[in-house]
């Protein structure tokens, strides 16, 4: 899987969706984690996945 040959892009539904079809996994299943909410976070999980957090660099503590 190499996501630079994806015509998709963090945060659309549609770069989610290929980082589950990757997994192969179902979305309740998978942890997406990440460190901006905007980009990461708050996308993933209304794409379904559970998400975690990193607190780290300027978005860490949004």
């Amino acid at each position: 899987m190499n996501v630079g040959e994806w015509d998709c892009s963090k945060p659309s539904v549609e770069f989610f969706a290929k980082i589950l079809e990757g997994a192969g996994a179902p979305a309740r299943d998978t942890v997406y984690v990440g460190d901006h909410p905007a980009n990461d976070t708050f996308p993933a999980a209304r794409a379904g996945l559970c998400t975690a957090h990193i607190r780290r660099g300027p978005w860490g503590h949004l």
